[in-house]
């Protein structure tokens, strides 16, 4: 009898366990609360509108699916669109000036039912201003932007694409799973990472440290002047160097190119458990000068190979 009573309270328990799990699958799934809650809810506005630029110092943008671009605005009108005429009132975006902060949402909050609802937000932004954007899966799309500072993440899958983008703080790229591609940076400070995909930026000039992660993606850098490069975690690195001080690139399993400007002296230190140097098989590490050696280059990388050219 205690046998069977034993059996009977299993069974009972992984009933339970089962129904909270699917439980707690629905809910995560119909409500990203993350995404889909938010503060003071009841003091935001619905849909499109247009402000004066002049009054705001922040964009702060969370938007959970679609694309959000950003175009020059034209004079101190701040405008900010979505395609809202078959939206629900529940689905359209939410926004609300707070301080000198503009704070723009996906939909209501707590809303979170449709995930499948692809958006496309249009916001013209004046120079000068510091800009924060999150966006879980879709796009980022940017023209020629002159900010204080950027944050511009994708948290899920998307693409981030960029035409010059001129910061004058800190620049800080996160693209979790798709491709990065920007035409120019200019920064103080630069922070680039990523999971997979690709990363290219044509050209970039940092007057501090940039710095530049993945787990495995590719890394195509035009031209580079910094003071500090530091570069870890790309299957394939191909990167020109205009100028720097101190280049430190470490990496698993990874082919890595290194174009210099002409007349730029390099110091390159190479260690490696299996690769080569300039085609040179390398057993630990070995170094090569360039010119004065003034740019210290360090390069680790368990398997691969390093061209400098």
């Amino acid at each position: 009898m205690k046998k069977v009573l034993r059996i009977i309270i299993i069974l009972v328990s992984i009933l339970v366990v089962g129904f909270l799990s699917l439980v707690a699958i629905y809910f995560i799934q119909k409500k990203p609360l993350y995404y889909t809650s938010y503060e003071n809810a009841n003091v935001y506005s619905v849909g499109s509108f247009s402000y004066d630029a002049q009054t705001i110092d922040e964009v702060n943008v969370t938007w959970i699916s679609g694309t959000v671009q950003f175009k020059q605005a034209s004079g101190n009108v701040l405008n900010v669109k979505e395609e809202d005429g078959n939206l629900a009132e529940k689905q359209r975006m939410r926004w609300q000036l707070d301080g000198r902060t503009l704070r723009i949402q996906y939909w209501a909050s707590n809303y979170g039912t449709d995930k499948d609802l692809n958006k496309t937000l249009t916001v013209e932004i004046p120079d000068g201003i510091n800009l924060h954007v999150e966006v879980k899966k879709g796009a980022i799309m940017m023209g020629s932007h002159h900010l204080k500072h950027l944050n511009a993440q994708i948290t899920s899958t998307g693409d981030v694409e960029a035409e010059a983008l001129v910061i004058e703080q800190e620049c800080i790229l996160n693209d979790t799973a798709g491709n990065l591609h920007i035409r120019s940076v200019t920064a103080q400070e630069a922070r680039v990472s990523s999971k997979l995909g690709e990363t290219r930026i044509d050209n970039l000039d940092i007057q501090g440290q940039l710095e530049m992660t993945s787990v495995w993606g590719t890394l195509k850098l035009g031209t580079v002047k910094a003071e500090e490069v530091k570069i870890e975690k790309y299957e394939d690195v191909q990167m020109g160097l205009d100028s720097c001080k101190a280049v430190d690139i470490k990496m698993t399993k990874a082919d890595i190119n290194l174009t210099l400007k002409r007349g730029l002296g390099a110091t390159v230190d190479f260690s490696t458990g299996s690769g080569k140097l300039n085609g040179k098989i390398v057993r630990d590490s070995d170094q090569t000068v360039i010119g004065d050696g003034s740019c210290k280059i360090k390069v680790d990388v368990s398997m691969g190979n390093l061209t400098v050219k």
